[in-house]
């Protein structure tokens, strides 16, 4: 049941990748890069918060869709928020992502400043943060990282910490 709500790590130095494949269309603003699973029931509580709460002012969005989810794509592009869908394979080779949700925020000079989750606890009771780091890093602030609880990314990785297929039945990307 570990596989259910693992949380997952990140390299820094290949996530520098996403910060600076988003600069190019970015400019010298602030960003967030907001990635999801299509298959993730955690990645679809993000996305619905999201959705409900709307792009936020000064910061440029972006959500990186991992899989295929046509509706759920065209309800967050409807909300104003950019959408990039890519396949798990190209997530995890070109971006080192192994899980979601993940939420980055970077820079003007194109520096990582937040790479984590989005709550401190599993079930998000305790709320998405998104919003708040956001605030303290635009302020100025620094912020440690939350866990990144959330579903596996790539069959490998699924098949790794779920041999037995109880979550991962189609070892799906």
């Amino acid at each position: 049941m570990v596989a259910s709500h693992t949380p997952f790590r990140a390299n820094a130095a290949v996530l520098g990748r996403l910060a600076i494949s988003q600069s190019s269309t970015s400019g010298r603003s602030w960003r967030a890069v907001h990635i999801l699973a299509a298959n993730c029931a955690c990645s679809r509580a993000v996305a619905e918060h999201l959705i409900a709460r709307g792009p936020l002012r000064n910061l440029k969005e972006t959500i990186v869709l991992v899989g295929t989810d046509h509706e759920l794509q065209r309800r967050l592009q409807s909300a104003a928020i950019a959408v990039t869908s890519m396949s798990a394979d190209e997530a995890g080779g070109r971006y080192g992502l192994h899980g979601a949700p993940w939420l980055v925020f970077i820079g003007p000079d194109g520096a990582i400043r937040y790479a984590g989750g989005y709550s401190a606890e599993r079930n998000a009771r305790d709320g998405y943060q998104d919003v708040r780091l956001w605030n303290t890093l635009r302020a100025g602030g620094a912020t440690a990282p939350l866990p990144a609880y959330g579903c596996a990314v790539g069959k490998r990785l699924q098949r790794n910490i779920d041999p037995l297929g109880v979550k991962y039945t189609n070892f799906g990307s």
